[in-house]
């Protein structure tokens, strides 16, 4: 299993990053965890084409982790009408999802099927994906993707709550949002001190830190596994 970061920042326009995406690859399966501006991009640059894609999972329906889905699915609707696709997300992603069919303007693809918030573990090709509700001003979800032994958690938004250090209890990696600046506490965001506290707890082996707007770099961070902070095109492998 790779894990690629497609993006790693926030809503603010910059010249140096997408907003928040992932790639999940295995020799079996593609899966997008969130899809902000620019990650369409990134995943060409990555030799990935829409049809190659066979899962999408989404955080919430928040623009920066979702901007660059219309154009995937005009694309998808009007190249892929015969392959599968999987979309899992929070509460409220049935009617998204209508919204964007409505915005396409173009066939709908029938072997399509959404999971909202879904309570039990779903299998996508080799991976197995479960969820867990998560803390934030609209609904929203995190993933815990786990394939051969090994396992990857994507937080989404999120302010702190036990379910993420649940869900991420003794994973290989833990990305995990870093919206908020050192001391920086609120109930919809995450600062290092929390992303911290939230590792060490969970015990997991590499903590990676994305969705942020600030120089990381200069954060003291007192995780005593291994810390990374996420750059676009980034790999890591399982």
């Amino acid at each position: 299993m790779r894990l690629t970061i497609l993006g790693c920042g926030r809503f603010n326009i910059t010249a140096n990053y997408n907003s928040t995406g992932n790639l999940i690859e295995t020799e079996r399966v593609n899966i997008l965890v969130d899809f902000g501006r620019g990650c369409l991009y990134s995943l060409t640059k990555l030799g990935k084409q829409v049809g190659d894609i066979d899962a999408i999972c989404i955080s919430h329906l928040h623009p920066d982790h979702i901007a660059d889905l219309l154009t995937f699915f005009q694309i998808f609707f009007n190249t892929c009408a015969d392959k599968p696709l999987i979309i899992v997300g929070p509460v409220g992603i049935q009617q998204w999802f209508k919204t964007m069919v409505d915005l396409v303007l173009e066939p709908v693809p029938t072997k399509i099927t959404i999971y909202e918030q879904p309570l039990t573990a779903i299998e996508i090709g080799d991976v197995t994906v479960t969820t867990a509700v998560m803390k934030h001003n609209v609904p929203a979800t995190a993933f815990r993707f786990e394939q051969a032994g090994h396992s990857v958690v994507y937080s989404g938004d999120t302010g702190m709550n036990e379910n993420i250090v649940s869900l991420a209890r003794q994973t290989d990696v833990l990305l995990l949002e870093c919206s908020n600046q050192p001391g920086q506490i609120s109930a919809q965001h995450l600062n290092p001190e929390q992303c911290s506290d939230i590792a060490t707890q969970a015990k997991v082996k590499q903590l990676v830190l994305t969705h942020y707007g600030y120089d990381l770099t200069k954060t003291n961070m007192p995780f005593n596994g291994t810390l990374v902070i996420a750059k676009e095109l980034m790999t890591i492998d399982l």
